[in-house]
C-alpha cells in the first residue's frame, strides 16, 4: 500500500510516492538506553579539568614563549646533535592524541563487534537511541578509520617537528 506525500515548497521537488508504513512498525519503538548521572557528572569534571590545564598550558607557552625561543636559539646545536631528544619532545605532545586514538580504535571494534551503537555496558550521558545491525556496524567501522586517520597523523608530527627544526638550522 502506497501513499503520496506532497513535498511543500522549501525542499522542492515532485511529489512521490512513498510505502505506508506497516502496523507491526508503527508499534516498534526504538530502544532507547537511558542516561546514567554518574557518567554525566564524570564527563563534566572531566570536560572542566581539561579546560583549566588547557587554558593553563596556554597561558604558559604565552607568558614564557620569548624564554623559550631564546632556550631553543642558544641549544640549538645540541638538539640537531640528538635528535632523541627532539623525537621526545615531539611525542610526549602528541601522546594524548595517541591514547584518544587508540581509545577510539577499541571503541569502534566494540561497537562493530556488537552490531550495537552504543555497544553494550557503555554509560550514556544522555538518553541515546540505540542504533543495531549495518547502522551500528557502518558506525563502529567510521569510529575506527577516524582513530587511524588521528594516529597517522599523530605519527607524523615528531616527523614534522624535526623537519622543521633542520629548516631552522639550515637557515631556509
Amino acid at each position: 500500500m502506497f501513499r503520496t506525500v506532497i513535498r511543500d515548497d522549501a525542499h522542492g521537488g515532485p511529489a512521490r510516492r512513498i510505502p505506508a508504513p506497516s502496523p507491526a512498525a508503527a508499534l516498534t519503538l526504538p530502544e532507547i538506553q537511558q542516561a546514567d548521572p554518574d557518567a554525566r557528572a564524570q564527563a563534566i569534571r572531566l570536560l572542566a579539568a581539561g579546560a583549566v590545564i588547557g587554558a593553563a598550558l596556554i597561558a604558559a607557552v604565552t607568558h614564557f614563549e620569548a624564554l623559550i625561543q631564546d632556550w631553543l636559539l642558544r641549544h640549538l646545536d645540541d638538539l640537531v646533535a640528538h635528535p632523541g631528544k627532539v623525537n621526545l619532545v615531539g611525542l610526549l605532545v602528541v601522546a594524548p592524541l595517541l591514547v584518544m586514538a587508540l581509545y577510539l580504535f577499541r571503541f569502534g571494534r566494540r561497537v562493530a563487534q556488537a552490531a550495537r551503537m552504543p555497544p553494550p555496558g557503555c554509560a550514556v550521558i544522555r538518553d541515546t537511541q540505540v542504533l543495531t545491525g549495518a547502522p551500528a556496524l557502518a558506525r563502529g567501522r567510521l569510529i575506527q578509520c577516524s582513530a587511524v586517520l588521528m594516529g597517522l597523523l599523530a605519527a607524523a608530527m615528531p616527523a614534522a617537528f624535526w623537519y622543521l627544526l633542520l629548516r631552522v638550522v639550515a637557515g631556509g
